[in-house]
């Protein structure tokens, strides 16, 4: 897309002797308006269901102090309930932050040494706690390297999370991470709503959602990100599935060793 502008040149008696066209490319410029424009979409959107919610409990729990309400565990579960929501609006927030700067090139990535198999440990214990799947981790050995530890966390958080979701309760979740001389590999494996050959090639374009997950709350965002954050640190991911209905794999790799 073009940008043009016009310009008369003139003498210093005020008399026209010609002029200048000047063709600029817009469209980057346009681009991040769009991205702009799509975000802000968004965000308007799937802020208005967290912050219904708030205000209702809230509302709920004001009527309730207002009549003396003497049951001291109904005003805690209200006052729960808002809490929970107010950190899922705080978390969709920061993933429309964390995918604008994606777009933009600035999303920030700061390595240290981090241990792979202590964040798979930590989060699949945290999950079997509250979950009612089976969660097993599979890893033989520490698996180290140069990474930004919280943005590898939010990738294996988003798949891990994906997993349950999508699954029945009762079903089998796994997380493997292994390792070559070259690079680390996370896998995800569910016994979930599978995905067919097309939807794999669409997975992790921004806000698509495969069919069978489009009656399931989400926005679509968390593997567009995890893409970004794995593709940042010079690694991939990817996905596989048998079909509909056969469970899925989500994978990503990470260097050893880091990659102009």
């Amino acid at each position: 897309m073009l940008g043009v502008s016009a310009s008369v040149l003139r003498s210093a008696a005020g008399a026209p002797q010609g002029g200048v066209i000047a063709f600029r490319d817009v469209t980057a410029q346009r681009d991040l308006e769009g991205l702009r424009e799509d975000i802000f979409s968004m965000a308007w959107h799937d802020m208005q269901k967290p912050i219904a919610l708030i205000r209702g409990h809230a509302e709920l729990l004001l009527r309730r102090l207002a009549c003396g309400e003497p049951d001291k565990a109904a005003l805690e579960a209200e006052a729960t309930l808002i809490v929970k929501h107010t950190d899922r609006l705080a978390e969709l927030l920061t993933t429309l932050f964390d995918v604008s700067c994606l777009e933009s090139g600035l999303l920030s990535i700061s390595r240290s040494p981090v241990e792979l198999t202590a964040i798979a440990r930590e989060l699949t214990d945290a999950m079997r706690s509250v979950g009612r799947h089976s969660i097993q981790l599979l890893a033989e050995r520490s698996v180290a390297g140069s990474w930004d530890g919280g943005r590898i966390r939010q990738v294996l958080m988003n798949l891990l999370s994906n997993a349950l979701k999508y699954s029945p309760e009762g079903s089998a979740v796994t997380v493997s991470v292994a390792a070559d001389p070259r690079n680390a590999t996370v896998r995800v494996r569910d016994e979930g709503i599978g995905l067919d050959e097309s939807e794999l090639a669409q997975l992790f374009r921004r806000g698509y959602r495969a069919h069978a997950a489009r009656g399931i709350a989400g926005e679509g965002l968390g593997l567009y990100l995890s893409k970004g954050i794995v593709t940042a640190h010079g690694g991939r991911i990817w996905a596989e599935s048998a079909g509909q209905g056969k469970g899925s794999v989500f994978c990503f790799t990470l260097p050893l060793e880091e990659r102009a």
